[in-house]
Parts: C-alpha cells; structure tokens; sequence
C-alpha cells in the first residue's frame, strides 16, 4: 500500500495462506513458517519529519474526506500530509529540507530538531490525540491532526526546536482540585489547632 511508509516500521508480519505468492513490492520476504511471512520494508519513513505541500480537507467533509484522500494511490505520504484545517503549503516536491531529529522521547514528552528551507509541516508519526500540546522555539503553536491519526506542527523556514507535550484535561482538573484539596486540609487543621491551645491563665 503506498501508506505502508506511515507504518514507521522496517518489518510487517502478515499470516499467509499456503502457497500465496511473493509479497507486494516494494516489500521483500525475509521469513516464511508456520503461516506467517515476515517482509522488509526498504525505506520506511523516520519518526518525523518535514513536508511542505499538503490537502487541507474542509471540515465539513470530517473523517471520510481525510479518508478519502489518503485512499488515493497517487498520495506520496513523504512528500504531502492530509490535514483538516491546518495549514494550506504548496512548496517544492520531495525532501527539501534536513532530517529533523529527535533530542528526546518520553511518554509525554517528545522534542525534535528541524530546519525546513521552506514554509512545512513538521510530522511526528506518534498518535493523535486531544490533550497534546506544542510549542515552537518556546511559544505555543497549534497540533494538527495529520493524515488521520498522527500529530503536525506548521513551521516557517529556519532553525526550530519543537516540544509536543501530552496533558489530559481531567488530570488536570483532578491535580487543581487535590491542590485545593490539601489547601483546605492545611488551613482547617491550623484553625483547629488555635481553637485548641489554652488560653494562658490571668493575674
């Protein structure tokens, strides 16, 4: 499939049927037993990197838009994202611009390097999902859903360190309220505690 790329991966494991035939190219079969195929993907796509055209699908055409555009074969996924209200770029085809490097990788936390010659998207294939957050070179910018399931952030030409955190809203709320909480705890136990010390004796 001309999305396999998005996959991120070098290997696929497929269950095969007895005497299927070779895989699709451009995977190569490594491994066949007991019913499965192992196959290698020649040039998967990095963990992110940097497009600078894209189809904006309008939102009023939702998911089955985006999905539909991303079902076309003609679709090269390295060098245009599908994205749904993000930025309009209509740069130079192919990979223009310097590998963008991961400087750090957490669960909630992930930091890269890019340095696109042009208006792009930087991509990150980890998954979309509402409480992510951005910033570029320190100042918020906004996360794009990116062709469906993966996270984008629109940079202009130049040096950036863009940082995706991930903080879920109820959490949040959750750690405000048990602040407040441990305030009140705090200020009761302090106004018990006078209402209990003796008054000192008179004369």
């Amino acid at each position: 499939s001309h999305l396999t790329p998005l996959l991120h991966c070098r290997y696929i494991l497929t269950r095969e049927a007895p005497g299927a035939g070779p895989p699709p190219a451009p995977l190569r079969e490594v491994l066949t037993a007991d019913g499965y195929r192992a196959s290698e993907y020649p040039a998967p796509l990095p963990r992110a990197f940097c497009v600078h055209r894209t189809l904006v699908v309008p939102a009023a055409e939702g998911d089955a838009g985006v999905r539909a555009r991303l079902m076309d074969p003609s679709l090269r996924p390295a060098d245009v994202a599908v994205v749904e209200g993000g930025p309009a770029l209509d740069g130079p085809q192919g990979s223009a611009s310097p590998p963008v490097r991961v400087t750090a990788a957490e669960p909630h936390r992930v930091v890269c390097e890019a340095a696109p010659t042009a208006p792009a998207l930087l991509v990150l294939l980890d998954a979309w999902y509402p409480g992510w957050t951005a910033t570029v070179d320190g100042a918020p910018a906004p996360v794009v859903r990116t062709d469906h399931a993966f996270r984008g952030v629109a940079l202009p030409p130049g040096p950036h360190v863009v940082e995706f955190r991930y903080a879920c809203r109820p959490f949040r709320t959750g750690l405000a309220l048990s602040g407040l909480g441990l305030a009140a705890c705090v200020v009761l136990g302090v106004l018990g505690r006078r209402r209990r010390v003796p008054e000192a004796p008179h004369g």
